[in-house]
């Protein structure tokens, strides 16, 4: 895993939800809310009011901003 540009020490995944089972998207999709709500993104209007717009669907995330600076910022 990844954050912040360091890597973490490895580890192993023994327990979860097969891919394609009901309650994997519902569960997805509350632990993608609380990390857009970490990122502190305005979720709010479009691009065009604001620098940077961050957008998730299914198992997708995206983050545009006006500016490479702005967008580089969100995720320090």
């Amino acid at each position: 895993m990844k954050i912040k540009s360091e890597l973490s020490e490895p580890f192993q995944v023994t327990k979860g939800l097969k891919q394609g089972d009901g309650l994997a998207s519902m569960l997805f999709n509350l632990v993608l809310e609380f990390v857009i709500r970490q990122l502190k993104v305005d979720t709010n209007g479009t691009l065009q009011n604001k620098l940077v717009q961050i957008t998730g669907y299914a198992d997708d995330i995206g983050i545009t901003g006006r500016t490479k600076s702005e967008t580089i910022k969100t995720f320090n």
